[in-house]
């Protein structure tokens, strides 16, 4: 076989192998809390459209004089990192960008992920500024020279009145405690709460279980959250039968539509037996996107090696390469078996479905 020959055969395997990851990315299995962040947002984008609304009128009415806005509000939607609440508002942003009626220019929701760079108020509003494409971000960004984050806001407003958004949907909110103990923490919370009391925007707080600590460096901020409270996407509890059939629907709707789709050839058997439910459970500790992140990440595994399908060793070995890297790890499944109480829990299940009524 000749070198051209074999490059090409090398290059249409890449090619095979890109097309099956592509097909798995686009795979979309609805989150089953998603009903409730979509009802709850909405919510949220109805109730802030009108008391922006009011503020406005009023800001009108008083011909340039100074206006107290009315309060608007937060809702956090807390989580551990896996918990598919960056794809589930995603899917909520796209809905609404659908909106038959919705004009072109207007963006309802912004979405803005507090990330490395966010380590203060100067650069979290340059980030607002960024997400709209307004070239002012950079000047923000770079030059703390008579900064001062009461007219940064007023940009900001202004700019959101004219692209009609209501809310702000900040994900990741927990990089907001990553840097120095509390103080940023604090400045954040503060520039936050003043996006709420200005009557800018409501704002969406999306991240893990330390995000709630900011409402204890700002207790005020806290009374500015919606009165139906958080919306919690903690983990399946395996022990309750609605978080069971969700959490395993989810891992075997994923199963089919990966053999549907043609991302893999042959089943693999994530949900056939107790052990395997059990292994798959604790390997996930019940977040449904950790199922999704270790099964792409096997798929790859088993192409780059030349095969169609993950074998269960390609599942062990990445969740054992990608365990490594957190920052506490979690417990491995593949070492010495699921828990004792995993499998407990699924024995019992199975039994009592066995037993006759």
């Amino acid at each position: 076989m000749t070198d051209r020959k074999m490059m090409e055969q090398k290059k249409l395997a890449i090619e095979e192998q890109q097309r099956r990851l592509d097909l798995f990315d686009a795979i979309v299995i609805k989150h089953p809390r998603l009903a409730n962040i979509e009802e709850r947002t909405q919510s949220l984008r109805r109730q802030t459209e009108a008391r922006v609304t009011k503020n406005e009128e009023r800001k009108k009415s008083a011909k340039g004089r100074p206006v107290k806005q009315h309060e608007l509000w937060v809702l956090p939607i807390i989580g551990p990192s896996g918990s598919t609440k960056s794809t589930s508002m995603a899917e909520v942003i796209d809905k609404i960008y659908r909106e038959p009626n919705l004009p072109e220019e207007d963006i309802p929701v912004l979405v803005v992920t507090i990330n490395a760079t966010t380590r203060g108020p100067r650069q979290f509003q340059a980030q607002i500024l960024q997400a709209y494409g307004d070239i002012a971000a950079d000047e923000v960004r770079r030059s703390a020279v008579g900064y001062n984050a009461d007219i940064v806001n007023e940009a900001i407003s202004e700019i959101a009145r004219k692209r009609k958004t209501v809310v702000i949907a900040l994900d990741e909110a927990h990089n907001c405690l990553t840097y120095d103990g509390g103080k940023t923490g604090a400045q954040m919370a503060k520039i936050i709460k003043s996006l709420v009391n200005n009557g800018i925007f409501s704002v969406i707080l999306m991240g893990t279980e330390d995000t709630k600590r900011l409402f204890k460096l700002d207790p005020e901020l806290l009374s500015r959250c919606v009165p139906d409270g958080e919306i919690d996407l903690d983990k399946f509890d395996i022990k309750r039968a609605e978080d069971r059939n969700y959490f395993f629907g989810f891992v075997e709707r994923l199963e089919k539509r990966m053999i549907r789709d043609g991302v893999i050839d042959d089943r693999i058997g994530l949900v056939d037996s107790i052990e395997a439910r059990a292994t798959i459970y604790d390997m996930a500790a019940g977040v449904i996107g950790i199922v999704s992140r270790i099964m792409r990440m096997a798929l790859d595994r088993a192409l780059r090696d030349g095969r169609t399908t993950p074998t269960w060793d390609d599942i062990a070995n990445v969740f054992r390469a990608w365990n490594k890297t957190r920052k506490t790890a979690g417990f491995d499944p593949f070492d010495n078996g699921p828990q004792k109480s995993t499998l407990a829990s699924l024995g019992k299940v199975e039994k009592m479905a066995k037993e006759p009524a």
